[in-house]
């Protein structure tokens, strides 16, 4: 006789795991964000967002990348994304590739509607890298 397999018992693919990610940021679950951090993220990962952005740059280790992620689930700040929606997601072994659209909050209190593309980099089933392309950076700061 064949044992019954519920889905929790099966473990999420790196793709369906971002997608959970991104949901979880979407509706604020912070005990969800918590448990991708600690079941995906090397403690070495790094995250590089576009550095013409007011919080751009590269933020290096899985403590301050988590923080980041539970930030974002205290509801928009000021400035930056809110509203952000899946596209679409695809996945390899190696990479996961994720469209999302959102709308952007600039400093002046502009709203622009905008998206990025974000790859994550696996190696031995965690991420060690993500890489945000954003679509139309200039239009996301105050030109001086």
């Amino acid at each position: 006789m064949r044992e019954s397999v519920s889905s929790s018992d099966i473990a999420p693919t790196p793709a369906q795991a971002v997608k959970a990610l991104y949901q979880s940021l979407a509706s604020q679950d912070v005990s969800a964000v918590e448990h991708f951090c600690t079941q995906w993220l090397d403690p070495d990962v790094t995250l590089d967002l576009p550095a013409s952005l007011p919080y751009g740059g590269r933020i290096c280790g899985a403590g301050r990348i988590g923080r980041l992620f539970r930030s974002m689930c205290q509801g928009p700040g000021d400035t930056g994304p809110r509203d952000l929606r899946v596209i679409s997601v695809v996945g390899s072994p190696t990479h996961v590739c994720a469209e999302l659209a959102f709308d952007y909050v600039r400093v002046d209190g502009v709203l622009v509607s905008t998206g990025a593309v974000e790859l994550w980099k696996l190696d031995r089933g965690t991420f060690v890298a993500v890489e945000a392309y954003y679509r139309d950076t200039a239009s996301l700061v105050i030109a001086e």
